[in-house]
């Protein structure tokens, strides 16, 4: 198998230095930014930065998943409440150390009905997200990577289909 990558969508990396370039931009018309001169100076740094980050996003692609010959290369955050504090870590995942793969919307089915978060995920916004969730063997310890937004790859579904064509029984879907 030749190596095959897929990205984030463009709109996926633009629309949050889009946002802040507008909040900035509306910010130069607050009279409080006009006569405090550290706070123009602030805001406008801030509006440099995110014009250069918008033409950086526009321009790079991100990779999410690689598949190499023998394992795969992916980005994402490890789980657990430190994931606020984190930045997103890649990590070459061979073949043989993958113990399961979950894809789709992870949920925790309780008593009565309750659904919950999954476990190692602190974001409540959690239950409409679409996870690719990865739990394999490093150095005889279990470790766990996910990607928390699969909808934002481009051609996931073909993703899905690479992953359980790779891992087989090894994938469960939650679709």
């Amino acid at each position: 198998m030749t190596n095959q990558t897929f990205y984030e969508t463009s709109l996926t990396r633009v629309v949050p230095w889009v946002f802040l370039l507008f909040i900035s931009i509306i910010a130069l018309f607050v009279p409080m930014v006009e006569g405090i001169f550290a706070v123009k100076v602030t805001v406008c740094l801030l509006l440099l930065f995110s014009c250069l980050a918008l033409v950086k996003s526009a321009t790079t692609k991100q990779p999410v998943i690689t598949f190499q010959r023998d394992g795969i290369v992916m980005r994402g955050v490890r789980p657990g409440a430190w994931k606020l504090f984190q930045g997103w870590v890649t990590e070459r995942i061979d073949d043989a150390s993958v113990t399961l793969i979950r894809i789709g919307y992870l949920r925790e089915s309780h008593l009565g009905g309750l659904v919950s978060l999954p476990p190692g995920e602190p974001s409540k916004a959690a239950t409409f997200q679409m996870f690719l969730w990865i739990k394999y063997v490093f150095q005889d310890h279990e470790k766990e990577l996910y990607y928390p937004h699969l909808k934002n790859v481009r051609h996931f579904l073909e993703l899905i289909q690479l992953l359980e064509s790779r891992y087989g029984s090894k994938v469960e879907k939650h679709l």
